[in-house]
């Protein structure tokens, strides 16, 4: 039988045991608290990684962007000669200045070579290739589109880039010109047609690019 008539020491002593038994009750009860444990980590949340913005580099406009100047033709080329249709469309440039090429729709760089490709009044001449974010619907079409000739890349375009529709690919200002149509594949390897005039594949990019929407005032970024 428990004796309950403790002496004052004994009660004094007990007390103090309940009082140690009721803090640590409190303690571990804060420690599962969420609210307790976000206010015991609140102060160290510092070293969290912060995003920097990436710093953007505005080019010197050299030509004319792509906004509508060559009708209607302008979410591809800006203030170009229309030269004809043939695997692909041909431009040449209308001015001393030249105009700039730019990507028709959204998409990845797939290939950007300066120099190095033969064509047909080309020796040694560049080609892009850009896979679309959205194979175009329509046929004898292919999700890749090839820019050659004599074209100047800009210096941000690369393998693996990713364009916005509107954005300048490059410029040019000499004759032949250019042509941009379907590739077969990425590395531009061979284009959708085979060479003749007013090919089936040239006819549906024509057809194609005309309807793209314009994208106005697309800065060049550096990369």
């Amino acid at each position: 039988m428990p004796n309950y008539n403790r002496t004052p020491a004994a009660k004094e002593k007990a007390l103090g045991l309940f009082l140690v038994v009721l803090l640590g009750a409190h303690a571990l009860a804060s420690c599962g608290d969420p609210v307790a444990a976000q206010k015991l980590t609140a102060g160290r949340q510092t070293s969290a990684a912060t995003t920097v913005p990436p710093v953007t580099h505005v080019l010197s406009p050299k030509a004319y962007g792509c906004d509508g100047n060559t009708k209607p033709y302008g979410a591809l080329v800006g203030n170009a000669a229309f030269a004809g249709i043939d695997q692909g469309v041909d431009f040449t440039p209308s001015t001393k200045a030249g105009y700039d090429i730019c990507a028709p729709a959204s998409g990845v760089i797939t290939l950007a070579d300066q120099t190095g490709h033969t064509y047909d009044n080309t020796k040694g001449a560049a080609e892009v290739v850009e896979k679309l974010d959205s194979a175009p619907n329509t046929p004898n079409s292919s999700p890749y589109i090839y820019f050659a000739e004599f074209v100047q890349i800009a210096p941000y375009i690369h393998l693996g880039t990713h364009v916005r529709a509107g954005e300048v690919i490059g410029s040019n200002n000499q004759g032949p010109g250019i042509e941009v149509g379907w590739a077969y594949d990425a590395q531009g390897t061979y284009w959708l047609c085979s060479e003749a005039e007013m090919t089936p594949c040239g006819k549906s990019f024509d057809a194609w690019v005309r309807n793209q929407p314009l994208q106005a005032d697309q800065p060049r970024t550096a990369r």
